[in-house]
């Protein structure tokens, strides 16, 4: 929220609260955190839920009864703020300038002018307008108005409806609906229902996705086999005589090795980048999030080197036997 706002999460102090069309009062910031539960944006006091559930009016919140003190805001300095506002007040008995600061790239320019006399809040809305609309550059002045503490104490104060709990585990939400039931409340059970329900699914997509990673590298094995032993026993006649010529068996066998290597690695190029493709068009299109588990391509790697291992061990069992074995097929 902090961000969406376009102040630094780190270093904000305080946030401007909008009033009426140019007021501002200024909320300090206690603490920013990454999220909070139930997608809320943002956590208060029991005075400020108080604040925000009742009338200006009623709760007195900021200072907007009638006062010889008059506060205005700008965005650039001190200086243009003093040098507009002798040009419309009069009766200014006092004045003191502070700068305000939001966070490392924002501040405030605050000026404060104690008056002879006490204007209502509607005298300082038109004092404002009028020193605004003699202005021609775009730098506007705001009213600012102090925070006072609200009593809630002795009003009604803001109750919220439900209670929220965060649990760590979902093994320890059965205790606890056990010992609401027996105390005669109910809790909300739809969210933790639908979690529960997440959880099932998602243990039965990881034992299918292990399941059928087993069964791709099973499928790998038997056709690595099935495929070298059915073309080196077509061509064993060849092999047994490039043997008998003088070949080592060593360098055949590392020929094919590296076929082996230069085909599985390919396919394994081939299938990363289409589903890197896949991942960026479902987010583009469905805005699935893209979640990269370095786990299974360090999987596919291990598999594609016991799989050279595999094949080796087939290569050599078949070049065991002599040339003349070879040549003739025995």
């Amino acid at each position: 929220m902090v961000i969406d706002l376009g102040y630094d999460p780190y270093t904000v102090k305080m946030i401007p609260m909008k009033l009426e069309a140019k007021e501002f009062v200024l909320i300090p910031v206690h603490t920013v955190v990454k999220n909070l539960p139930q997608y809320s944006d943002f956590m208060v006091s029991d005075d400020f839920s108080y604040i925000n559930n009742q009338s200006i009016d009623k709760t007195n919140f900021a200072t907007l009864g009638s006062s010889n003190r008059y506060t205005l805001m700008s965005m650039l300095d001190t200086a243009s703020i003093i040098k507009r506002a002798h040009q419309i007040l009069k009766n200014i008995e006092e004045e003191k300038c502070t700068i305000l600061q939001i966070d490392k790239n924002n501040k405030l320019y605050s000026c404060e002018f104690t008056l002879s006399d006490y204007w209502s809040f509607t005298d300082k809305m038109d004092r404002t307008t009028e020193i605004n609309n003699k202005q021609v550059e775009k730098n506007l002045l705001y009213n600012k108005y102090t925070l006072d503490y609200v009593e809630t104490e002795s009003v009604k104060t803001f109750t919220p409806d439900y209670l929220e709990f965060k649990f760590v585990s979902l093994d320890s939400v059965q205790v606890f609906q056990q010992a609401c039931l027996q105390n005669n409340l109910e809790p909300d059970m739809q969210i933790i229902k639908s979690r529960h329900l997440f959880a099932e699914v998602g243990a039965i997509s990881k034992v299918l996705a292990a399941g059928f990673i087993l069964f791709s590298l099973l499928m790998l094995f038997i056709f690595t086999n099935s495929f070298i032993s059915r073309h080196i026993e077509e061509i064993k006649p060849n092999l047994g005589t490039l043997l008998a010529y003088g070949m080592p068996g060593s360098l055949i066998v590392n020929n094919y090795l590296t076929v082996i290597f230069i085909v599985y690695s390919a396919a394994f190029l081939v299938g990363l980048v289409l589903s890197l493709i896949v991942s960026y068009l479902l987010q583009l299109v469905f805005q699935v999030p893209f979640i990269f588990n370095y786990q299974i391509p360090a999987m596919l790697c291990v598999a594609i080197f016991i799989t050279i291992l595999y094949s080796r061990s087939v290569i050599i069992k078949i070049f065991t036997k002599t040339p003349g074995d070879l040549i003739y097929k025995r």
